[in-house]
């Protein structure tokens, strides 16, 4: 199996090569390779032959907790940690931690007690309602079949967790706890009113849940179900955490009862999830408000949001909630309201809705009595808080009730019929059984006829059932009677008050004195007292509510142009926790920062240069804080732009400013056989260079190109383009250089075949992108773009190469983020004699590249401008003088495919911390989109 090494990185700085390697593996040359190269390539192979491939060690990192997991388990299992504690109490304490933790290797111990290890009492404070929105409820929704492993010997109980199976992984609960931390913070549902935040809570869980159907019928008690584990972690169960409703946005009731839980909780508002039967196991959520609990079911109000209509299960009081079941587990103990939470906001004799349909009025109380009156045949149902309706009275006038006419009114208690109704509908009491209806004859006759015995006038006959005293443990019931004819229950003996069923009477509860505190509570640790019942002697060991922290405020910090702000937050005094809010509810274990606001730019306009005065680029500064953004640079003096001359009687030539006609320059006439320099230009077609353009009568001369590092470029006059300019024929010679020399000084001198030489001329490719961009109305906007890139690519070529820094070209173009993923190699390789090593970029006038292969193979490259040699141990395809960066080149061999291009370097480039070769890489970028276009 071949292996990729991310290429060699050597760096050769002018002409000559940097011995030293970097990483990742990218080789950066200007021209000629050397030995050195080579013993650097060879060094990197023999170090990674025995590496695994770059896709093998990113999965490798990717797994790391996962490969490792197993030797963990196997190394702690020998050496376990078991901590002693003092109590049960704090023992369950500690255990929840090592749940929440997932750790099997760790384990608690305790005393035992006189009567053996309480299991139930061990649970409840395991799975105890603490507050915390991944405790408790949360807890419970993540794991199935827990099995302790549980030992009792030398008086003390060790327990530890042998086996579980979890919904959800650690890291997904991660994941959750940060999506909801981000809901909270984007919305301040922490910051606004308790029903603000339960409300838009709400909102947003229903806008991003579904109820998942094909899960709903598992059951956590369904024996086969269970048997079907086999690991710790499985994604059955996914369907019953919150993690499904964040990540899949879609889960069963437990699961999205399970993100309202954990989000109200972080936002600071008492909840629990509860648990019954609705055709079936289902969940839903009490929610804590002025007072009371009310019922929240987010998993089947998801449909009516999505589908346009209103939330029949938001902040329900108990009356509204028959068609469900809850389980006594979940509900023992909280004060679940009656009512809906819009009928507590209403005194009792509030109108909470007034409507008239045709004849018809319709009055709502904030009692639940709901009266009808008018005259003639009801027709439709208006009242919205249905319900909130305990009562109905339907007034004299009234003649008929259409069918259906009270569905949805599951509160309804009693309905009062006048005499003046003759027709009754299909289904009007049907929909509840709990309604005790008043009728008229003609309404005793219909419900007779229609076998609604509940209806039937009956006499009655009662017996008495004894009054059940309730204990602390188990709950009674008052005195009842019950009819052997119609089976109602009544209250009294003379069958007068009709109950829908028989008046239970609370369990007494302990009543536990003489506590005795154990250990005093703090504000972050749990107190402990003991006591025993009065009325059965039980001892109870019962857990003291933390302390309230004392909190410091520290104010809020407003963040500035280039500094954050932070959020306020409260500070304990005596544990030093943090907290977000004044109430400590949510704990916070650094300080929220406020994103700086960043610079309003306000633009320094541009000053242009003239012939002899300097000018300014274009710059900015915030207008907040007066900060320079982009200075304002120096422009050079643009220098004259002379014209052709005019021949003058003294034998001079007299030359005129194009700019400034007032600025003018004598030369002498040149004598046959010199040469007359005519004008500069500049090569914009992917190479870099100057164009000399000169007159010359002697055809056997040449020209001699010097730069600064001693590089010398002879070009004949027999080699030399032609080209005509205003209807003149001129010999035009290139210099060309690297993008890196765009500000070096290029020297030209005509050399006759007689051994004399001409003038030198003295030209800058910098200085002639400055006239072109001076001049920018004469020429194309395209040119215009090209030369102020080609600057922008040799700026950033210096700077990367440090070479001569104290020259940058001072026109550029400002870079942009590029995003080179589409240009990444593709290999394919089933030649197990053929390696791909790494690559070279070369930068000279055009780039290059050079591509090192491990084995003997001859390659196939589609660019003509490409050739391959053998340099020592390694085959090199070298392909070269590239006009588009972009294109892609296919090197090919028998069942070897290799497509790399210039941005495949530059993809690897931009992932390296050399900030430098980034910006040069998108310079290059720059560049190469506008001779492109």
């Amino acid at each position: 199996m071949r292996k990729f090494f991310n290429c060699v990185l050597s760096i050769l700085v002018s002409m000559t090569m940097i011995s030293s390697l970097q990483s990742p593996a990218l080789l950066l040359a200007q021209e000629e390779e050397t030995e050195e190269v080579q013993e650097e390539v060879e060094e990197l192979v023999e170090d990674t032959k025995e590496e695994v491939s770059e896709e093998e060690v990113i999965e490798e990192e990717t797994n790391e907790e996962e490969t490792n997991e197993e030797e963990i388990e196997q190394e702690n299992a020998t050496t376990g940690e078991i901590t002693d504690y003092d109590s049960l109490e704090k023992a369950a304490v500690a255990f929840r931690d090592i749940l929440k933790d997932r750790n099997k290797t760790k384990g608690v111990r305790f005393p035992s007690s006189t009567s053996g290890f309480n299991e139930s009492l061990f649970d409840s404070i395991v799975f105890q309602h603490t507050g915390n929105a991944y405790e408790g409820d949360a807890l419970k929704s993540q794991f199935h079949c827990i099995e302790k492993s549980i030992i009792e010997e030398n008086g003390y109980v060790t327990v530890g967790l042998n086996t579980y199976h979890a919904g959800t992984t650690k890291v997904q609960d991660l994941r959750v706890k940060t999506e909801i931390e981000d809901i909270i913070y984007e919305n301040d549902l922490d910051e606004i009113s308790a029903y603000d935040a339960i409300k838009k809570a709400y909102d947003i869980i229903c806008d991003m849940t579904s109820l998942d159907t094909n899960h709903v019928s598992l059951c956590a008690n369904d024996p086969e179900y269970h048997n079907s584990f086999n690991s710790e972690f499985d994604s059955k169960w996914t369907a019953h955490t919150a993690y499904a409703a964040v990540e899949q946005q879609k889960a069963v009731g437990e699961g999205i009862a399970a993100l309202v839980y954990d989000m109200l909780l972080e936002s600071g508002i008492d909840c629990r999830i509860v648990h019954g039967n609705m055709n079936g196991a289902h969940a839903w959520n009490i929610v804590y408000l002025n007072g009371n609990y009310y019922h929240l079911d987010a998993s089947l109000d998801a449909a009516n949001k999505k589908a346009g209509k209103p939330y029949e299960y938001f902040l329900k009081g108990s009356k509204a909630m028959v068609d469900r079941t809850i389980s006594d587990s979940y509900i023992g103990g909280y004060a679940i309201s009656t009512k809906d939470y819009i009928a507590s906001q209403y005194g009792e004799n509030d109108i909470v809705e007034q409507k008239t349909v045709g004849t018809i009025s319709y009055i709502l109380l904030g009692k639940g009595l709901l009266t009808i009156s008018g005259s003639g045949a009801l027709t439709s149902n208006p009242i919205v808080n249905k319900t909130m309706v305990e009562k109905v009275v339907i007034e004299e006038g009234i003649t008929s009730i259409p069918d259906s006419f009270f569905d949805g009114f599951k509160c309804v208690e009693e309905v009062v019929l006048p005499a003046s109704v003759q027709s009754i509908g299909n289904n009007v009491f049907v929909s509840s059984p709990r309604y005790t209806v008043k009728p008229n004859s003609y309404a005793l006759q219909y419900v007779k006829n229609n076998h609604y015995s509940y209806f039937i006038d009956c006499a009655h006959t009662l017996v008495a059932h004894a009054k059940v005293e309730p204990t602390c443990t188990e709950k009674g019931y008052e005195k009842y009677w019950t009819c052997k004819t119609c089976s109602q229950y009544f209250s009294d003996s003379m069958g007068k008050n009709i109950i829908p069923q028989p008046i239970h009477i609370d369990a007494l509860g302990h009543n536990v004195v003489n506590w005795t505190i154990l250990k005093e509570p703090t504000c972050t640790d749990l107190g402990e007292k003991r006591g025993s019942c009065t009325r059965c002697s039980v001892v109870q060991t019962l857990a003291m509510d933390k302390l309230a922290h004392t909190l410091i405020e520290t104010k809020r910090v407003e963040p500035t142009c280039t500094k954050d702000g932070q959020r306020e937050y409260w500070t304990c005094s005596v544990c030093s926790k943090m907290f977000s809010n004044k109430y400590a509810t949510k704990e916070i274990t650094s300080v929220v920062t406020i994103p700086k606001t960043g610079h309003t730019a306000v633009v320094d306009k541009r000053v242009e240069p003239t012939c002899t005065e300097t000018g300014l680029s274009e710059g900015s500064h915030c207008s907040k804080c007066n900060e320079i953004l982009i200075p304002q640079n120096s422009i050079d003096a643009l220098g004259h732009l002379w014209d052709e001359g005019v021949e003058m009687d003294d034998g001079t030539i007299l030359f005129t400013c194009k700019r400034n006609a007032s600025h003018t320059r004598s030369e002498l006439a040149p004598v046959s056989g010199e040469e007359v320099l005519q004008g500069y230009s500049l090569s914009l077609y992917g190479n870099i260079g100057i164009k000399f353009y000169l007159s010359l009568k002697n055809e056997n001369a040449y020209v001699e190109f010097k730069l600064p590092n001693g590089t010398v470029q002879r070009v004949s006059v027999k080699d030399a383009d032609v080209d005509s300019v205003s209807g003149k024929g001129y010999y035009v010679f290139t210099c060309f250089v690297s993008a890196k020399e765009t500000t070096d000084p290029i020297q030209a001198q005509v050399h006759y075949d007689n051994g004399e030489c001409g003038p030198v001329y003295t030209y800058t490719v910098e200085d002639y992108a400055k006239y072109l961009l001076a001049n920018s109305n004469k020429y194309s906007a395209q040119a215009v773009n090209i030369a102020k890139n080609m600057m922008t690519y040799g700026r950033y070529a210096q700077e990367y190469f440090g070479y001569h820094t104290n020259a940058l070209p001072s026109v550029v173009n400002p870079l942009e983020d590029i995003n080179l993923d589409a240009y990444t190699y593709q290999l394919v390789d089933n030649n197990k004699d053929v390696d791909f090593v790494g690559a070279r970029l070369i930068l000279t006038t055009r780039p290059g590249l050079k591509l090192y292969f491990k084995g003997d193979a001859s390659f196939k490259v589609n660019q003509e401008a490409a050739y391959c040699t053998k340099e020592g141990n390694y085959t090199v395809v070298t392909i070269y003088d590239i006009y588009n960066m972009k294109e892609m080149f296919n090197i090919d061999t028998d069942n070897f495919h290799l497509s790399y291009g210039i941005f495949s370097y530059g993809k690897q480039a931009l992932q390296t911390l050399n900030t430098s070769l980034k910006n040069l890489i998108k310079a290059m970028d720059l560049y190469n989109r506008s001779i492109s276009d």
